[in-house]
Formats: C-alpha cells, structure tokens, sequence
C-alpha cells in the first residue's frame, strides 16, 4: 500500500515537472530530456518513499554523483539523503538537479566521445 502511494506520488511530481519547468522545457529542445526525466523520476521516487514511510528504500544509482559510486550503497544513499533532508521533512518532494547532471546530459547530445554510451542520445 506505501509503495503504491509513493508511486503515485513520484508520477505525479514527475509529470508535473515535465511539464511545467524551464528546465524540462529547456531539456526538450536541447535534446536531453529523456535523462532529465529519469533523474526526476527516480529521485522523486526516493524522496515518495521516505515520505509515506516505506521501509525497504530502494534508489537508482544513477543519483550518485559517478566518484562516489564506488562507495557502499548504505554510505551511497546516506550521502543523498542529506541531500534531500528539507523538502522531505516537510514531506514535499523538490528534486534538484545537479548542474554538472546538465552537463552531461547536453554533451552526450552534442557527441562527446567521453560520455557512457548509456547516456548518448540522438
């Protein structure tokens, strides 16, 4: 039952910003907006989880900034939650993209040979 309400939580936050950000917007021109939505949506998933209480957190990697991936995933997913400590205290979810997120995102759209294929689009 938790996990069904934070879905529905994490669907409605993500189509929400999909449609009604700069930045989805900006995304969607720019060409990135596949990873864009993805981030959001697995990070509007972890802060649902917490929010409605469900134990068993799980998170995608992908929120982890890549040099710190190679940390225990406890350690992983403690370093995140701080991230997200405000908005999840006043059980709001807000998610925040990273700018070098942005980056990357728009050099894998141009080509750059120093991006992992997964996130290549084009």
């Amino acid at each position: 039952m938790r996990r069904q309400q934070a879905l529905a939580l994490a669907d409605a936050y993500t189509a929400r910003f999909m449609k009604t950000t700069h930045l989805a917007k900006l995304a969607q021109v720019k060409g990135w907006g596949p990873p864009l939505a993805e981030y959001v949506r697995e990070a509007a998933w972890v802060q649902a989880q917490i929010i409605v209480g469900v134990k068993d957190i799980g998170f995608a990697t992908l929120l982890i900034p890549k040099e710190r991936r190679f940390r225990p995933a406890d350690e992983c997913f403690a370093a995140y939650r701080e991230t997200i400590a405000g908005p999840v205290e006043r059980g709001r979810i807000r998610v925040t993209v990273p700018p070098a997120r942005i980056r990357e995102w728009a050099a894998a759209v141009r080509g750059d040979p120093d991006i992992p294929d997964q996130h290549r689009r084009g």
